[in-house]
């Protein structure tokens, strides 16, 4: 008898993994952004793996897509935010 992890309960565990990652990163980016706090980019980019992982694995190919848009969109919010020089004042 083999001491290795059943193929199926190691995919369930990850599958269990992505989703509390998901409702933790999404609504903790949700609240940062509520708060104009510049870590909501970061911390909404980092639950995207998240977010690809369950829309690949259960074929949600429109998920997908929108994971896709999200992804670029919290990009785009780090670079506005994190990268580009602030706008100067007249």
């Amino acid at each position: 008898m083999s001491d290795a992890p059943n193929p199926d309960t190691v995919t369930h565990m990850i599958g269990i993994v992505a989703q509390v990652a998901i409702t933790v990163l999404g609504t903790g980016a949700v609240l940062l952004a509520a708060l104009k706090n510049k870590w909501a980019c970061p911390v909404g980019l980092a639950g995207q793996p998240a977010w690809y992982y369950i829309a690949y694995t259960s074929e949600q190919w429109g998920i997908l897509a929108v994971s896709v848009v999200y992804t670029a969109n919290w990009a785009f919010g780090i670079y506005n935010w994190w990268i580009r020089e602030p706008a100067s004042s007249p």
